[in-house]
């Protein structure tokens, strides 16, 4: 009976030694056992291979574990460790870096327990080494990867977002935080997210999610927000639905990106490309213009001159000579007009400042008082709504003498002339109208060249062309918009709305 117990004893240590064995190898450890009391060490035939020794090439001491295998770094942390575990009972677990044989050294997470007498003297302590490297090497990578991945997106001013549908829970990154001006780590809601933006913005986010969410489809849009400092950022949320593996959409994730200064940037070359655009389109008008008229000056010029030197009679030459200096007049002029568009299209920012409108009438009505009372026109001031507009006084002194003056040389040849001046008020901006009932014109054959370029708009002989297109480029230069409409044998109207 003893001896069949002792052999079933002894047949359970062997199966535990072995089991123990096996646990070990299969969490790739070394196992480490050092007496306290004599200083001496055993390490496993795994702990050596581990470090790429074979069993035995180097002594098993306490002294060469901490000076020869232990990273120089760790020497202190850890003697003070084992003292800890030792004479304090502190748990002993820690990861270290050990020194391969091939000269690199290597992350192991040690364990020991010490076993204590009946006086509570340390005897020994016995533990592990398992090989973490690669977990600690892939943590690492993980770290820089996301570290990475922070400043990138802070470069990039690029904040990443995720909503869940279910738990109606929105995550941020903290470029996001950053990019609404939010403190780092604050809860935010969807719908308080959406009032950060335009209200424009807002229409677009709510119709854009809908229909991501019903078509299961992807997004990308340039909105703009404005952040807890009140400041107007141009940003580009992009966002696409997430879905489990049934293929019901769980949410959606996404990113956004501060495009201000980019869309600043493309707005004004946008702007400059419409400048430029403006300005050529400006060039061919008066190039076109200043063709058209001196070429019609210098004709007349030429064929009077022709006339000149064929005539014999001295009365015929003296009116020539009369003609010649009409010509000359007008010719003079036509230059003086065309000096006065190269001034107001050169001034890109006229000065603007209130003046009183019903002065700058009777101004008007003084400098054409010689063609006033000449073709008896009469000059009605009609409910002037409006008596004080900003604007730019020269610009309206002129405008204001175009719109009359083009009036009395289109008035009709069996009515007197009648000129009604008025200003409203419509949408809070001040509107100036002035209505004739002249020849008018056919309004459709000249929709798309209205004070463009060379055009006169009736039979009068008197048109040239050029008041049309200075009043054109004086209400551009203010960035004010002109309405014309007429009736052929009725009269014209002219808005104007500042």
């Amino acid at each position: 009976m003893e001896t069949s117990n002792y052999m079933n004893t002894s047949g359970l240590l062997e199966n535990a030694s072995e089991t123990l064995s096996l646990l070990v190898e299969g969490i790739n450890a070394g196992v480490w056992e050092w007496n306290i009391q004599t200083g001496q060490e055993w390490w496993s035939k795994r702990f050596y291979e581990l470090l790429g020794y074979d069993d035995q090439e180097i002594e098993a001491t306490n002294e060469n574990f901490l000076t020869v295998l232990l990273h120089p770094d760790e020497r202190h942390r850890i003697s003070q460790a084992q003292n800890n575990h030792i004479y304090h009972h502190q748990p002993y677990k820690h990861k270290i870096r050990l020194k391969h044989k091939s000269g690199s050294y290597r992350w192991f997470e040690t364990t020991g327990q010490a076993k204590f007498d009946k006086a509570g003297n340390p005897v020994y302590m016995v533990g592990t080494a398992i090989n973490i490297d690669q977990q600690v090497r892939n943590l690492e990578e993980l770290e820089r990867s996301r570290q990475l991945l922070e400043e990138t997106q802070t470069l990039a001013r690029v904040g990443g977002w995720e909503y869940n549908l279910a738990r109606h829970e929105l995550n941020w990154s903290s470029t996001m935080y950053d990019i609404f001006g939010l403190p780092n780590g604050q809860d935010v809601e969807v719908e308080e997210v959406i009032a950060h933006f335009t209200p424009d913005s807002q229409r677009t986010i709510r119709e854009k999610f809908t229909s991501a969410y019903d078509g299961k489809t992807p997004f990308d849009l340039e909105l703009q927000l404005i952040t807890r400092q009140q400041k107007k950022v141009w940003v580009r949320v992009a966002g696409k639905p997430l879905n489990d593996v049934q293929g019901q959409m769980t949410g959606f994730r996404g990113t956004v990106q501060d495009i201000h200064a980019q869309k600043l940037r493309e707005i004004q070359f946008t702007d400059s490309l419409h400048t430029i655009s403006r300005q050529n389109n400006r060039l061919l008008d008066f190039a076109f213009i200043v063709s058209h008229n001196l070429r019609s000056h210098a004709g007349n010029l030429e064929m009077m001159l022709e006339v000149m030197k064929i005539s014999n009679s001295e009365d015929e030459k003296n009116r020539i000579l009369t003609f010649i200096e009409h010509i000359s007049a007008e010719l003079n002029q036509t230059i003086n007009q065309l000096n006065e568009v190269i001034y107001v299209q050169q001034d890109i920012n006229p000065e603007q400042q209130p003046i009183d409108f019903p002065e700058y009438i009777q101004l008007t009505k003084e400098a054409l008082n010689d063609e006033i009372q000449e073709h008896q026109v009469q000059i009605v001031e009609d409910n002037l709504e409006c008596t004080t507009i900003t604007t730019n006084p020269s610009f309206l002194q002129s405008i204001l003498l175009s719109l009359v003056l083009n009036a009395i040389r289109y008035r009709h040849p069996e009515r007197s002339p009648v000129i009604r001046i008025s200003t409203s008020l419509t949408n809070n901006r001040p509107v100036l109208t002035v209505t004739d009932n002249g020849v008018g014109m056919d309004q459709s054959k000249f929709e798309t060249d209205l004070f463009t370029r060379y055009e006169t708009f009736g039979a009068s002989t008197e048109a040239k062309g050029i008041s049309q297109y200075l009043t054109k480029s004086q209400v551009e230069a203010l960035g004010v918009a002109i309405d014309v409409r007429a009736i052929p044998d009725s009269g014209s109207t002219y808005q104007i709305t500042f």
